[in-house]
């Protein structure tokens, strides 16, 4: 199959698919020190896959090798400065902040709840005086008029109806 070079602003046709692999199992042993070189524990993708050749050209063996242990170092050397500087930083504003909720609801949410259950309680006993006072009256006597409606309900069909 004869394949085109790519123009700008043109989609391709096929995608290569990367695999992402999970992180290996603690070997017996290994000390958490260890996990500072995290290369091994980073997902796979190939350096060709990230940063491809351009149709038609090739670089020299050793150029493009050194080209993907720059690429491994940087990539491992950003990873481990992300998790090592900006990480505990991260961790220590996540704790902030859930420490400042919990703090929050137990005294400021809790209390407006019981608060507001307490006030609910205390106009319930006025709503419900209100209600028998000036509703009742009125619920009685539509009670009394309609007490004397007598109503039946006829459910034999005749046999013209049926149809």
């Amino acid at each position: 199959m004869d394949e085109k070079a790519p123009t700008y602003g043109s989609v391709p046709t096929s995608y290569t698919a990367v695999q992402v692999t999970p992180n290996p199992p603690v070997a017996e042993g290994r000390s958490t020190v260890a996990y500072l070189n995290l290369a091994e524990d980073l997902p796979s993708a190939s350096f060709q896959e990230v940063f491809p050749e351009g149709f038609g050209t090739t670089a020299p063996e050793f150029m493009s090798e050194l080209n993907y242990k720059i690429y491994n170092v940087t990539r491992n050397f950003f990873y481990t400065f992300l998790v090592m500087v900006v990480g505990p930083f991260a961790v220590f504003g996540f704790a902030l902040f859930m420490a400042s909720m919990s703090f929050m609801y137990t005294y400021l949410v809790a209390p407006a709840l019981n608060l507001s259950f307490i006030a609910m309680l205390f106009f319930c006993k006025f709503y419900r005086a209100f209600i028998r006072l000036f509703f009742d009256p009125c619920f009685e006597s539509l009670s009394l008029t309609l007490s004397n409606i007598r109503a039946t309900f006829d459910i034999k069909q005749t046999q013209s109806q049926v149809r």
